[in-house]
C-alpha cells in the first residue's frame, strides 16, 4: 500500500537518509524504531511533503505520491498543532468538510472519546486530550494509510486501550499503519513487523 523506494536525504553533504526501502501492505502495522536523531521524523516529513528527498520516490497503492493521493494518508504527528480559540467540535466539522466521504461526526467523537471535550477550545486541551483529537482528525477522511508518530504518549490507560482497539479494527478493514514509536507496549500490542533505523539506514 505504501512503498518507499531508495529514499535519500542530505543536508550540507551530510547523509540523513540513505537509500531507504520500506513497504507496508494493506492490513499491516509496521513499527519503525531507532534512537533519537536517526531519521525517523525525516521519513515522516518526506511522506508529508515537508521535505523533498534528493532521490528516491514514495508510492501509494502503486502510484507516485502527489497532492491528490496524499489526502489518502492520515498523519498523527508527535506534537499536535491546532488553531487557537477553536472548539473541538468545530475542528471536527472543519476537517470533515475537506473530504468527500468522511467519517460521520459521531464516529469521530467515538474514535477519540471526545464526548466531554466537544465544547473545549483546542488551546485548553491537555497533551493527552490533544492526542485524542489528533487521532480522530487523522482518520477523518478514511485514509488508506495512517502515519502515527508516538501516538499514545500522554494518553491515559483508558484512551490508550481504546486507541489500540480502534486501530486494530481499521487494520482489519485494510488500513496500513506506519508506527513511529519508542514504546515497547505499542510494538507488542500493535506491530506485525518491526523495522530498525540506524544512522539513516534501514537495518
Amino acid at each position: 500500500m505504501l512503498k518507499l523506494e531508495n529514499l535519500s536525504e542530505r543536508v550540507n553533504q551530510k547523509s540523513l537518509l540513505s537509500s531507504i526501502n520500506l513497504e507496508i501492505a494493506a492490513g499491516e502495522i509496521v513499527a519503525l524504531c531507532g534512537a533519537n536523531g536517526v531519521g525517523k521524523s525525516k521519513i515522516v516529513s518526506a511522506i508529508a511533503g515537508i521535505i523533498h528527498p534528493v532521490s528516491g520516490r514514495i508510492l501509494l497503492a502503486g502510484k507516485p505520491l502527489g497532492k491528490k493521493t496524499k489526502s489518502q494518508i492520515g498523519f498523527m504527528f508527535q506534537h499536535a498543532e491546532f488553531m487557537d480559540n477553536v472548539k473541538v467540535k468545530e475542528m471536527l466539522c472543519l476537517f470533515q468538510s475537506f473530504y468527500i466521504n468522511p467519517y460521520s461526526f459521531n464516529e469521530l467523537v467515538h474514535l477519540g472519546l471526545l464526548q466531554e471535550l466537544l465544547l473545549k477550545k483546542t488551546h485548553e486541551l491537555s497533551s493527552g486530550e490533544q492526542k485524542r483529537l489528533s487521532f480522530a482528525l487523522s482518520m477523518v477522511g478514511r485514509p488508506l494509510v495512517l502515519i502515527a508518530d508516538e501516538p499514545t504518549a500522554g494518553m491515559d490507560e483508558e484512551m490508550r486501550n481504546h486507541f489500540y482497539q480502534q486501530v486494530q479494527i481499521a487494520v482489519d478493514e485494510g488500513l496500513a499503519v506506519l508506527l513511529i514509536t519508542h514504546s515497547r507496549e505499542e510494538r507488542e500490542v500493535l506491530a506485525h513487523r518491526i523495522v530498525l533505523l540506524k544512522e539513516g539506514v534501514v537495518q
